[in-house]
């Protein structure tokens, strides 16, 4: 689940409540003109907080540092429905883009366990706290909260063979 959005909404929040309790994975987009207090959901315990970086791994001018992650979010080509006056190809920018991309990876990350028939993969990557590992696996530098979409296979096998260690 993913949305971009700085101030509580009760409905929101109700969604949020109960998209939690079913360990859903939940990334909000960081504001892109410095918000300050309202940059993020206020529930960032239970949520990803997205920042988008440029193609270089560094962050965005009107990026919000206290993220917990950052992904490419500068200048990405999209396409929109042909159906919309401007869908033709184009590039974006944002920390919703680079939401999008966080999300689309931790959803892949989840199908590949499945695929892969990893016994308990889809309730271990569903989890916020494993799926911050898979994160931390993917980064740039251990110092760094750029994360590298390329190691994500390789980010999945550390943290399942590290649970299946302890577990």
């Amino acid at each position: 689940m993913s949305w971009t959005g700085y101030q509580e909404h009760s409905s929101l929040t109700a969604a949020i409540e109960k998209a939690s309790a079913k360990n859903i994975l939940m990334f909000c987009s960081t504001s892109d003109d410095s918000r300050g207090e309202y940059s993020t959901w206020n529930g960032e315990d239970r949520v990803f907080t997205v920042a988008a970086a440029d193609k270089y791994g560094h962050w965005r001018p009107q990026s919000d540092r206290k993220a917990n992650l950052l992904l490419p979010g500068d200048n990405i080509m999209a396409a929109g429905p042909e159906y919309m006056p401007s869908s033709s190809e184009s590039a974006i920018s944002g920390s919703s883009v680079a939401t999008a991309l966080a999300a689309g990876l931790a959803s892949l990350a989840i199908s590949c366990t499945i695929a892969q028939r990893k016994k308990g993969g889809r309730e271990l990557f569903r989890r916020k706290s494993e799926m911050e590992k898979v994160f931390r696996e993917m980064r740039q530098r251990d110092d760094s909260k750029y994360i590298v979409s390329s190691k994500l296979l390789s980010a999945i096998e550390d943290v399942w063979r590290d649970s299946n260690k302890s577990g």
